[in-house]
């Protein structure tokens, strides 16, 4: 078995900081490149949530109509229910 060199050890050095030097600009290569696609995706999202609230908008409008006119047709029944017990008991027809 020989003892390695001086001159073995640098180079052996001088390789894995080369190889760490190209590891760490694909690393660099792939964060910007993960960046770039979150960002993609948060526009994409912030639209999105956009349109839902638009949505969600005109359903409350529409659901707030309804709420009315179930209201009114549930007071007009009550009404009409209070009408027809005040006719059977305080107007009697003919017999």
């Amino acid at each position: 078995m020989t003892t390695p060199s001086n001159t073995d050890i640098r180079e052996l050095k001088e390789l894995i900081s080369y190889r760490f030097e190209q590891l760490d600009k694909k690393i660099e290569v792939g964060f910007a490149e993960v960046k770039g696609e979150i960002k993609r995706l948060d526009e994409k999202i912030e639209g999105q949530v956009a349109r839902l609230e638009e949505k969600i908008n005109g359903l409350d409008k529409r659901l707030s109509n309804e709420e009315v006119v179930s209201r009114t047709a549930f007071i007009a029944v009550v009404a009409g229910v209070a009408a027809g017990l005040v006719k059977l008991f305080f107007f009697p027809g003919n017999p």
